[in-house]
This record gives structure tokens, C-alpha cells and sequence, in this order.
């Protein structure tokens, strides 16, 4: 299927397993051009060149803690240098703070969960606007609709 995606750039956080490397190998599929964000630097640059050698698109990996206010405007620097610019973003990192006090953990969680993800909205904001069908995809889960685990309360709030 042709999406039109195709030389586009896009930016996946949370991208070095699970959902959000699938999403990075389905927009790789479709020929976009990505940058991907992850903490780890070994696991983000693994996920960069399994998906640079399947789909043969220009990958550019990025370790970064979302949660540390100077990373979104890293990121989108980084991703608008390598690619010209951002066409869409998804803000897929997530989960759920355990360690520490319960105000350690609830704010821990908001600033994984919501605050990330606003940051590096702002941040793309005028290169998103500039783009013809920029885009933002918020990744969820399904415990913002149903009750969570009984552990993390904090994350069912923030989902």
C-alpha cells in the first residue's frame, strides 16, 4: 500500500522495540526517511541498522532521555538537520516510574508520559507547520480507558 510517506521525515521515540519499532519499520515500508529516539544507545542503534538494512531508508539514531528538558529540542535539531525537516511525530516513549516516594513516581510518570511528549510538540510546531500534512501521533495504551495495574495508578492517569 502506498501511503504517500515516501521522503518524508519522521521522528519515532520510545523506537528501539516493541510498538515503537514497528511503527519505525512500517513508516521505513513505506519509504520515509526516520529519526529514531531511544535512552539506550547500543539498542537505538541496533533497531537503526536492522531497519537501514531491511528497507534500505535513511535512518538516524538517537540516544536521548525524553524526560530531560533539553532532549526535544535536541531531537528535533537533530532530525531537521539530517532530514530538512519534520513531517510527522509520534511520541510513543512511555511507562511508568516504580522507584522512589509516591510523589517521586507520579511525577516521574506525568513528566515520561505527558511532558515529553508536549515538549517535543512544541518544539516540532513551526517545522510540522511548514510541512504539507504535518502530523502528530500520540501513542496511548489501553489502560487510559480501562483500570491499570494496581501498582502503577500513575500510569493508568497518564494514559
Amino acid at each position: 500500500m502506498d501511503l504517500e510517506l515516501a521522503g518524508r521525515s519522521v521522528v519515532v521515540t520510545g523506537a528501539s522495540r516493541g510498538i515503537g519499532r514497528a511503527i519505525a519499520e512500517a513508516f521505513a515500508a513505506e519509504g520515509a526517511r526516520l529519526t529514531l529516539v531511544a535512552r539506550t544507545a547500543s539498542d537505538i542503534e541496533e533497531a537503526a541498522a536492522a531497519i537501514r538494512s531491511a528497507h534500505g531508508v535513511e535512518v538516524l539514531p538517537l540516544a536521548a532521555d525524553v524526560t530531560e528538558p533539553e532532549a526535544a529540542t535536541r531531537i528535533v535539531t537533530s532530525a531537521v538537520e539530517a532530514h530538512g525537516g519534520i513531517d510527522v511525530l509520534v511520541n510513543n516513549a512511555g511507562g511508568s516510574v516504580r522507584d522512589g516516594s509516591t510523589e517521586e513516581r507520579w511525577d516521574g510518570t506525568f513528566e515520561l508520559n505527558v511532558t515529553s511528549a508536549v515538549r517535543l510538540m512544541e518544539a516540532a510546531r513551526p517545522h510540522l507547520a511548514a510541512s504539507a500534512g504535518g502530523a502528530v501521533v500520540n501513542i496511548t495504551s489501553i489502560y487510559g480507558r480501562e483500570y491499570g495495574p494496581p501498582a502503577a495508578p500513575q500510569y493508568t492517569a497518564t494514559k
